[in-house]
Order: C-alpha cells, then sequence, then structure tokens
C-alpha cells in the first residue's frame, strides 16, 4: 500500500472516529460530566466517560499517523519520475530567464517567467487540483522616498504601527511583479520594515523574513494568535485580521522565502495559496526545490535587472 492509499484511509479513520466522539458527547453529555466527577469505576456513568476518552486517544494517534502518511506521500512524489521530469524543465527555464535578462529580453517576461516555474513546482509537489490555486509575487525593498508623491506611498504602504512615522523605517517592502493578476488581490501593495526603535513591531511574513533572513511560513492566515510581534498595536493585529479574512479566498495560507545574494537578503518571494498548507505538510523539502529559483531571482536583483 503507498503513503498517498495510507494518507486517505487515515484521514477516513479519524472522519469516523471524530463523528462517533461528537455523537457521543453530544448524547451522554450528562453521563460523561457525571462519570468524570465521581469516577467511580463500577457505574455506568463513569464507563460511558472512560468510552469517551478512549476514543479521544484513538482519534488522536490516528491524526498522528495520517499526518506521517500524508508528509511521506509528498517526500515520496519526490523521487517519481514525473515530479522530476517537471523540476527539470521548470528549473531549466528559469535558467533560460536568466540568460535571457542578461540578452535583452523584455525583463516582464523573464520575471514572469520565473515566478510561474515557482507556481509550477509547489503545484506539482502539493498537489494540483481545481479548487487549489497557488500564485507568487516578490517583493523589492525600496527607500520612502523613492516613491513618487506621498499619495502613491500612503495607499500602498498596509499595516502601520500608528505611533511610528516613515523615518522610522528602514525601508519598505514593495510587490514588484506576479506571476498571474488576481482580480481579488490588491497590485500596488506595500508592507513597512522598521528600524531598530521600531524592532518588536516587525510584523509576520515578508518584514520577517527580510530582517532575519529566516523563511516565514503562515499555514492558515485565519489563525494568527502565536504570530504577533511582542510589541504590534491592537490596531495594526485587527487591521491585518480583517485583510485577510476579506482575502480568504485567495489568500490563506503563504510562505514568505528570502532571496540572498552575498549572504544579504536583495528580495522576498512570496508562494500563496488559496487554502491552508500552501507548501504541504513538509515545507521544508519544498524550499529546498525553490532555492536555485530564489537564486535566479537575486542574481537578477543584484544586477538590476529586477
Amino acid at each position: 500500500m503507498s503513503w498517498r492509499t495510507k494518507k486517505y484511509v487515515g484521514r477516513f479513520l479519524e472522519a469516523c472516529l471524530a463523528t462517533v466522539f461528537t455523537l457521543l458527547a453530544l448524547a451522554s453529555r450528562d453521563d460523561i460530566a457525571k462519570g468524570f466527577l465521581s469516577f467511580d469505576l463500577l457505574t455506568r456513568e463513569t464507563h460511558v466517560f472512560l468510552l469517551w476518552v478512549a476514543i479521544a486517544a484513538v482519534v488522536f494517534t490516528v491524526r498522528l499517523q495520517s499526518d506521517k502518511y500524508a508528509k511521506e506521500a509528498e517526500r515520496e512524489l519526490i523521487s517519481t519520475p514525473e515530479f522530476a521530469e517537471a523540476y527539470q524543465r521548470a528549473l531549466g527555464d528559469a535558467i533560460k530567464c536568466l540568460l535571457d535578462s542578461f540578452q535583452g529580453s523584455t525583463l516582464p517576461q523573464v520575471k514572469e517567467g520565473i515566478l510561474k516555474s515557482v507556481c509550477g513546482v509547489v503545484q506539482r509537489y502539493v498537489g494540483a487540483s481545481r479548487n487549489r490555486r497557488i500564485n507568487t509575487n516578490y517583493m523589492l525593498p525600496k527607500e520612502p522616498l523613492e516613491f513618487v508623491t506621498p499619495g502613491q506611498l500612503a495607499s500602498s504602504l498596509r499595516f502601520k504601527e500608528p505611533h511610528l512615522g516613515l523615518n522610522d523605517c528602514e525601508c519598505i517592502l514593495t510587490i514588484r511583479e506576479w506571476a498571474q493578476r488576481d482580480p481579488g488581490m490588491p497590485y500596488s501593495f506595500s508592507l513597512p520594515v522598521y528600524k531598530e526603535r521600531g524592532r518588536r513591531c516587525i510584523l509576520f511574513g515578508a518584514p520577517m523574513a527580510y530582517v532575519t533572513g529566516n523563511h516565514e511560513i503562515v499555514n492558515d492566515c485565519l489563525w494568527l494568535w502565536r504570530r504577533w510581534g511582542p510589541e504590534v498595536s491592537d490596531q495594526v493585529k485587527q487591521e491585518m485580521k480583517k485583510y485577510f479574512r476579506e482575502q480568504k479566498k485567495s489568500l490563506r495560507s503563504f510562505a514568505s522565502l528570502a532571496c540572498k545574494a552575498n549572504g544579504s537578503v536583495v528580495a522576498v518571494l512570496n508562494v500563496q495559496s488559496n487554502q491552508k498548507r500552501v507548501l504541504g505538510r513538509t515545507p521544508d523539502a519544498v524550499v529546498h526545490l525553490l532555492e536555485p529559483f530564489m537564486l535566479v531571482l537575486a542574481v537578477l536583483v543584484k544586477a538590476g535587472h529586477a
């Protein structure tokens, strides 16, 4: 039996047991409560309570096994000839885009080609479906003074702390290019990256990836309680929660990957999905696969071609 088959069998068993667990809790909640409070092994209520606990333990165990099978199924996919062929083709296209950029080809087409190659790799890995959509963009740092007008900056800048000004910003991360335009997503979008004074207010995602050089992966944009910096204001938290609720049909999970050249972060590659777990259950494996594409993008940025 393949890992993929085991994953689906595990998911089915988990759903069945979870249903039994819920129905038992609804039908016998008084008995469960009495069994918990009295805990007399000779009473029926305690037997019902212990049965309920046992089912909960089995559901938890099956869930852990299902997650294990899902991870192994993703790893198994990498070893298939079909995935290897698709990955080699995508990597070849990215290298061709890099060469074309130095031979005078149209830069928007070059950048779009690299981003679409990234989309293709992620879709192959997590499993393309009619309901799952993958999109990518990359962000570059800009000085506040690089914006043409203050109005242009004000219209694109999101989630700025009310007590910090533009002088407190090390840079403004701005989306430069999308793999494909999504009418539901804002085309002009920028995020603040604060200097030392505001570092405890740094946002998760692209700003944190830019500052730390580490990759940021958010598996569910509607579940953010462990993501906030220690001094992010309530106003910014509410603005971000509202934004993710409004964009959930296009943006349910995302990864912000730091693109480095000579050890310094020069761009941030964002991969997003309309479903949870944009990079699947083994994101490190996908990040390793995307590193060549990130390097190509970093080379383009460093050379001034992006």
